[in-house]
């Protein structure tokens, strides 16, 4: 398990985890403005893309300035590979707010212990104890029962309440569950078998999330309504850029865990994180949760 010396890692991850939880639902749960004027930020792929820009504008500044070499050890297509899972259920984190409540997505995330291990059991040839099973069954069990146990819709959902909100909240998240089992045990796999180290997993899977999301802003015409909402917003743009900062952080201490652990560690060790980001976003922004959601 985690020593004294990687514990440095996990403490900042977990407190940069809950800002970016925080941030994350200012940004795409509540309105900027006053009265009629009130409006939301709608871009998700926009998020993105200054959360992983900001990342790998900082790792090229931090690798030149220290002469650090940018030639790959793992195969390129891996890290397309990589960055693709990655965007793709960062973007679908982002999504599902407009659907389902930030408590239940968080509650959700617990249950990601599951895909890592059915991912590393089928693509990896992995081999887990039965302890490791019966833990993840049950976590997801108890993410269930908190979705079957009252209301789980978005504030900002269109149709509050309905069944096609939920419908589509959950099928969010369901793809975001497999994506980032995906992630994680691929980005384990990088680091054990070509023996990469943190700065180029990120560098190159940082890169490519940062010309997926720039394609994906601007097919879904988000680039130019983005920047003039965060002009007319500081307070937003403050948000985004909070955001994006957290996001960074968050990657390097993940990815230092994954090399030193394991996605499966990473995973169990991230589940006291998502209770306290539940209880932290109920007391900032008064979300009321139902006996047996309790």
């Amino acid at each position: 398990m985690v020593g004294v010396r990687d514990a440095w890692s996990v403490v900042i991850a977990t407190i940069a985890l809950l800002v970016y939880g925080v941030l994350q639902e200012r940004v795409m749960t509540r309105g900027y403005g006053s009265g009629s004027d009130k409006e939301h930020f709608p871009y998700s792929a926009f998020l993105v893309l200054c959360n992983r820009l900001l990342t790998v504008v900082l790792l090229i500044v931090h690798s030149k300035a220290y002469g650090l070499s940018f030639i790959a050890k793992a195969p390129i297509q891996s890290y397309c590979m990589v960055s693709a899972s990655n965007m793709l259920s960062t973007f679908c984190q982002y999504e599902a707010l407009k659907y389902v409540s930030f408590v239940t997505q968080t509650l959700a995330k617990t249950s990601k212990a599951l895909p890592v291990i059915l991912w590393g059991t089928l693509v990896g040839g992995r081999r887990y104890k039965a302890e490791q099973y019966i833990h993840s069954i049950i976590i997801t069990a108890g993410c269930s029962a908190f979705v079957l146990g009252g209301d789980i819709t978005s504030a900002v959902a269109d149709r509050h309440g309905t069944w096609w909100t939920c419908f589509m909240g959950m099928c969010l998240l369901l793809i975001y569950l497999a994506a980032d089992g995906y992630t994680s045990t691929q980005q384990e796999h990088l680091f054990k078998a070509y023996n990469t180290c943190v700065r180029e997993q990120l560098i190159y899977t940082t890169a490519f999330s940062t010309v997926y999301s720039l394609a994906a802003a601007i097919a879904g015409n988000q680039l130019s309504p983005a920047v003039q909402f965060l002009l007319r917003h500081p307070d937003a743009a403050a948000a985004v850029l909070g955001l994006s900062a957290m996001s960074t952080i968050i990657q390097v201490c993940i990815s230092h865990v994954l090399q030193q652990h394991g996605a499966l560690v990473f995973a169990l060790m991230m589940t006291t994180r998502q209770c306290a980001s539940v209880l932290l976003s109920s007391l900032l922004f008064g979300h009321m949760l139902s006996l047996s959601q309790w």
